[in-house]
This record gives structure tokens, sequence and C-alpha cells, in this order.
């Protein structure tokens, strides 16, 4: 903070007086988002943050849901302290299993050349160590371990036979909207909160229908494609609200899987210091640089005994504090199985906007539990490997919502029957709308989902834009990348 003088000069408020300052100005935040300021990146940007007041939402008696959002240009990926991480989904992640995960109607080598075209255009920075967790991603730049992140990962191996440290795959934010307006077929309306999605008599999108978040406004815009990539939640509450004589209760709804099967990775973290020996690089590392552990869990179920294996995950940030000293940050994530139960759908609550705000009805089970509560003894042990002197560590395992990484409300498949989408992300029932953010996930892996939307998105685009591409083929492959 600071004031100006008589002369205009800018210059430092006293440290008292600026302690002062931050303190209401927390407060007031709180009082306006009190579901906000929960997240770990609130005190970094609370301006990034949507206003509870003004976009308010419930939640199931008895549940709690972290829903943390952001409406500006770029989403959340555009909030202070993302993790900037980027993994492939492996094909264990993609079949069926026998605890209700479905196959997924894409499989790897479909996925590929979207992965590699995704990856090239990221400018992927970091390690490639073959897993069948995480499988090796096309890097722009191999990056080696620092002599300090060697010696964690030693540390780390040593723990357990099921966990694969590794170090991560990161890149800084692309900036995505000036590329977009280099073609010279942009136009970008900010503050514009959509609240349906238009359709003729045949079934084929026509358009949106927004509200000017600034005046009040109704607007509307035309186009034979529509992409929604609102966010698992948000594209779901626009289709539910996206309602026509055809369809009385909103568009994807010829099946029952609309709003259901929300998802998201249990998180537990803890948090410290370690010092650092003679020779460490303590120089600050690049946003997003960290070790990855990739691992099984191999439990018990509480109520059956049967074996339970899943994955889970453990991201463990590196920060210098001059040195002697450095800070270390863990955090895991396990992901929720799909269950129809776990849902959103609309409450007859409005918000400023005079749009049905979410209900959401979202809660662990005793398989969720037990494999997260492995991942939080993991947490712990890991903390001992590297001799962290812990200033925090997990309890309980946080509430859903708190891993900001919800997805499957709108799952894509093979059958209209049991999904809102079909493999290209095309709406079953609207031909030309198309749903590329997570919502369209059937089911959650290990790794944070970024590069999975991206590399769905580049494949529906082409989708729409008539384009076929044969995995295999290197022509194919450049024709991919025009479209990322």
């Amino acid at each position: 903070m600071c004031i100006r003088d008589s002369n205009l000069r800018r210059r430092p408020i006293p440290p008292a007086l600026n302690a002062v300052g931050m303190k209401a100005l927390s407060a007031y935040g709180r009082l306006r988002q009190p579901i906000q300021s929960r997240c770990f990146a609130w005190k970094l940007s609370p301006g990034s943050l949507v206003d509870d007041r003004d976009c308010p939402y419930e939640t199931a008696p008895g549940t709690k849901f972290n829903w943390f959002r952001s409406r500006q240009v770029g989403g959340r990926m555009m909030v202070p302290g993302h993790g900037r991480q980027y993994y492939r989904m492996a094909n264990a992640d993609l079949d069926a299993d026998a605890h209700g995960r479905p196959a997924w109607p894409v499989g790897l080598s479909e996925l590929e050349p979207w992965y590699a075209a995704t990856e090239e255009k990221l400018r992927l920075r970091g390690g490639n160590d073959s897993s069948r967790l995480v499988p090796d991603s096309r890097l722009h730049t191999v990056v080696a371990p620092r002599p300090e992140e060697a010696a964690m990962i030693a540390a780390l191996e040593n723990l357990s036979p099921d966990m694969h440290p590794i170090l991560g795959r990161y890149a800084p934010p692309l900036d995505w909207i000036s590329m977009a307006a280099r073609t010279g077929r942009l136009t970008l309306a900010t503050g514009a909160i959509v609240d349906h999605v238009r359709r003729d008599g045949n079934g084929c999108v026509t358009g949106v229908g927004w509200i000017d978040g600034r005046s009040g406004k109704r607007r509307s815009a035309e186009a034979p494609i529509v992409f929604l990539c609102a966010s698992a939640f948000e594209s779901t509450r626009i289709l539910l609200m996206s309602r026509d004589p055809a369809n009385r209760e909103g568009l994807g709804m010829h099946s029952d899987a609309l709003g259901r099967f929300v998802m998201d990775h249990a998180v537990a973290s803890c948090a410290g210091h370690i010092g650092v020996r003679t020779g460490d690089d303590t120089t600050e590392g690049e946003h997003g640089r960290c070790i990855y552990v990739p691992a099984m869990a191999h439990v018990d179920h509480p109520a059956t005994g049967a074996l339970l294996e899943g994955p889970f995950g453990l991201q463990i940030h590196r920060q210098p504090m001059g040195s002697e000293r450095a800070r270390i940050d863990i955090v895991g994530f396990s992901p929720m199985r799909p269950r129809p139960e776990n849902r959103v759908s609309l409450s007859s609550r409005k918000d400023r906007f005079g749009m049905p705000i979410l209900s959401i009805d979202c809660r662990y089970d005793d398989a969720d539990n037990a494999i997260a509560g492995h991942m939080m003894e993991k947490v712990a042990e890991a903390a001992k490997a590297l001799a962290l002197d812990v200033e925090y560590i997990s309890k309980e395992i946080a509430p859903p919502g708190t891993g900001i990484h919800e997805c499957g409300t709108a799952r894509m498949g093979s059958d209209p029957l049991t999904s809102v989408v079909d493999a290209n992300g095309e709406c079953w029932d609207t031909k030309g709308l198309y749903v590329t953010d997570a919502a369209a996930m059937p089911s959650l892996g290990v790794q944070n989902p970024t590069l999975t939307i991206m590399a769905l998105s580049a494949r529906a685009a082409a989708h729409a834009a008539g384009r076929r591409l044969e995995p295999a083929a290197e022509p194919e492959r450049r024709r991919v990348e025009e479209f990322i």
C-alpha cells in the first residue's frame, strides 16, 4: 500500500499502518468471500476469485464442498499460484474397472497426437521417467534434477516400492488470447455471463444468450458451432438452463447422466522447512517446478475387507528461503470414483444475475476415504524422509472441491443413454454443441487433468472443423498443430 503527498509523489505507508490496512482488507474479503478465502491462492489475489455473496451456491445437508471459482479471461489457470503441472493419463486410467469406473470412448493411441501437439505448443519442461501411472511426454526441454532435488528423490524412493518419484513436468502459461487474436478471427466479449444455449427445430445449435455483467443487459451471439468450456460445473449449469419446447429440462437431458458423477481429487497436505547443505542450488526455481510422486495404494475396504487398489500422487514443491533454509510444500491428490449420487442440480434460489444457483451433493465413499487415508499417511512419511521441520500437516482429508479438479458432470461416452457427449465432445442431442472442459471426463486419474482437457479440446476443434487425422501420420500431426 502507498499514499501520495502534496506534490503527488508516492511514498510508502508506515509498516504499522500498512499492517492494519491489510488486516482490514483481509477481514472485508472474508466477509464477501467466505468460501473463496479458503483457497490457497486467495491471499495472493483475492480479486481473481468470485464474490460469494453475488455468486452463491448451496450444498446438500450434512455435506461440504469448496467450490473455488474465477471469472476472468483464462479462468482458474490465471489465478496466481496455479501449479502449472501437465501429465498424460495412462491406459489404466481410461479402462473400466471393478469399482464403477467406465471405459473412455477414446484410447491412449487416439489421444497421443493431441497430447504431443499440446505439449509442443506449451514448450513443456521436466523429466521423462517411464511409469505405468504417468506415461512419458513430448518435452521441449528435458531437465535434469538439481543436486538437492536428486537427494530428495533418493530419500523418497526408499519409502515404498509403489512410489516412483520423478522431476515434474511444467510450463508457464501461454498467451492464448494473443495467439487467437493474430488469426484475425477473434471477437472477445469480457464480462459475458452465458445463461443458455439456443438451437433450432432440427436440433442444431444456433448460438448463445448472455448477460452483460457490467450493464445487466441481455445479449446474444449467433454461431453454428458452440464450445462450452466454462468449467465442469458452470458448463453443466448452462446446459441445465438451456430449456426449449423440445427439452423442458435442459440440453443434454436425453440421459440421466447430466449433472451426475461429480469427482475431484481428495487432498492432504504438509508444509515446513528444511536446512540446506553447502553446495545446494538455492536460486529460485521456475514456477511449477516440483518433484512428482505417482504411487499406488493397496488397502482393505473398511466395510467389506476386499482389497482396494487405487492411484494417488504427491507434488513436492521446494522454495529457497535464503542461504540456509528452504520451504517445502507437500500436496497429495487421490481421485474420487465416479458415482451417480454425486451430482449438481439447479436450486430454486437465484444469484445476483437472476440465474438459478447450483446445489452440490458430493461426498467421499468408504473406498475414497480408505485410499485418501493411505495417501495422508504417505504425506507424513514423505515429510519424515525429507527431515522436514513441519509447520502444518493435514489431520483429515480436505472436503471435496479443495483439489480444484472437479469433473464428470457431462461425461463423454459411446452410448447416448449413459453419457451426455460423444467421443468427440459433441452433445448427443444438439449438433454443433461441444463440451470441452473437465465436465466431459468420465473419470479422474492420479494426474492433474489440465493436459488431458487441452488435448480433448484440440481434438474436438479438429472434429468441429471437419478435419480427420491418422494418429501415426506425421503430415497429419502437423495439421493437428494448426488447431492449437
